[in-house]
């Protein structure tokens, strides 16, 4: 998690808001998308990459119909963090464990180079903007979303293809994993091997 009260980050994101809001399109809010980001991550942008940032994240978010994964990789004019151009691989899908963690081990067993990486769990609900899901304050999970933004080095037409597809898949895997673990426990309880090894994962499940 990022440092807090940190002036030089808070005037970065602030700069960026007021020049999303200046670009005329919808935006998440860059205290949102970049609030957690890495520091080190954040030095190699501009507040005007972090805006764009921000406006593309908005339209992957408008895009998604909530009823499959949205993964798209695309270049972003003028988002070139120390001079280097990026491709930006969004992912979108209703909130799970081990989303994340599971896109990052596919995007880096091919692709190391990682210029920036944020996952904030969103909560949306019809007629209201994006607010950032908190622990501390009541939601429904059916409107828990996350949306992970990956910018890595270019990629080529082939390369993004083949990326998407493998991002769909970890995705699609994932989710079965995450709606069939409860069926399993009776067929398992047999097991105290196994008894053990759900046991945590279960943990999860019920946050």
């Amino acid at each position: 998690m990022a440092a807090r009260n940190n002036p030089k980050r808070e005037k970065q994101i602030e700069s960026a808001n007021k020049i999303a809001t200046a670009m005329g399109e919808h935006y998440l809010a860059p205290d949102i998308l970049f609030g957690r980001a890495s520091g080190d991550d954040l030095e190699s942008y501009t507040p005007e990459m972090l805006a764009i940032s921000a406006v593309h994240c908005a339209a992957e978010l408008a895009a998604w119909t909530g009823n499959a994964p949205r993964v798209t990789v695309t270049s972003l004019d003028n988002v070139e963090p120390d001079g280097v151009a990026v491709s930006v691989l969004s992912v979108t899908d209703h909130n799970m464990p081990f989303l994340y963690e599971s896109v990052m081990g596919e995007v880096t067993s091919s692709y190391r180079d990682l210029h920036m990486a944020v996952h904030p769990i969103l909560v949306i609900e019809g007629g209201k903007q994006p607010s950032l899901y908190s622990a501390d304050q009541p939601s429904d999970p059916a409107h828990r979303v996350s949306h992970i933004q990956l910018h890595l080095a270019p990629l080529t037409t082939a390369q993004a293809a083949d990326l998407i597809k493998r991002i769909k898949t970890v995705v699609e895997q994932v989710r079965v994993t995450v709606s069939d673990w409860r069926p399993m426990i009776p067929s398992l309880a047999v097991s105290p091997v196994a008894r053990f090894t759900i046991s945590p994962f279960s943990l999860w499940m019920e946050y």
